[in-house]
């Protein structure tokens, strides 16, 4: 489809959801109200555990719903078994990961709802932050993959993460979150190096940088290696926008 064909079935996709009883065709109320009866079946710490996935914008591992839906009532080691009755319950799907583990993933129209009752809830910033330090762990987990010598590995989980990694950033570029958006730069600079991904790679490095953030040395120096590299396969000094 072309751009303006997707900005239309996601501005239709969202009146969907948003839509009231006396608003929308019944096609989209009774897609909404399949999504409001299931949810009201979920247990409260279900419902915690689902409105947090909402944060990944595509699939994620065990660890990343560890790491991001954990917190308050719920706990790391109980995230497993709550995940495992939102799948049982339709709410979240799985599919197999490139290394063979599981994979889950929230359907769009149901992460939108998520959305909303993280919003409700006033947990959707404070989750978002959760997200991104998460990311910002695996992207320098990932440059030390490659520094071991597992350049291959390294670029199957970018590819597995990479939507994931692009909210991460926009999160912390929008909230002034420089350290973490320093370390997302600095872990991924290499592989979008390695992906071929030169253009966007220097874009969210130019972001970071005109924002003139006050980094730590060790955080400045890294997001600098990257923002380099980068500038340097490009064959430009400096980066000019087309």
């Amino acid at each position: 489809m072309s751009a303006a064909q997707i900005s239309t079935r996601l501005d239709e996709r969202f009146r969907i959801l948003t839509a009231t009883e006396r608003s929308g065709s019944d096609r989209q109320q009774t897609l909404l109200r399949t999504i409001e009866w299931s949810h009201d079946l979920l247990d409260v710490r279900e419902r915690t555990v689902f409105r947090r996935l909402g944060a990944f914008v595509s699939h994620f591992g065990l660890e990343a719903a560890e790491q991001v839906a954990a917190g308050g009532p719920i706990d790391e080691f109980d995230v497993l078994e709550l995940v495992t009755g939102l799948v049982d319950k339709s709410m979240v799907t799985t599919e197999p990961g490139a290394d063979g583990q599981i994979r889950y993933q929230l359907l769009e129209s149901i992460r939108e709802f998520a959305l909303r009752q993280l919003d409700e809830a006033s947990e959707r910033e404070e989750t978002a932050r959760r997200h991104a330090g998460y990311h910002a762990d695996l992207a320098e987990s990932l440059q030390a993959m490659y520094r071991r010598g597992d350049l291959a590995g390294a670029l199957v989980r970018l590819d597995e993460s990479e939507d994931n990694f692009r909210a991460a950033l926009r999160f912390t570029l929008d909230t002034a979150e420089w350290e973490l958006a320093a370390r997302l730069v600095g872990g991924l600079g290499y592989l979008w190096y390695a992906a071929g991904t030169h253009r966007e790679g220097v874009q969210w490095c130019r972001e970071l940088f005109d924002a003139d953030p006050e980094l730590s040395d060790l955080r400045r120096a890294g997001a600098l290696h990257s923002y380099a590299s980068l500038l340097g396969v490009t064959g430009r000094p400096t980066w000019e926008s087309r």
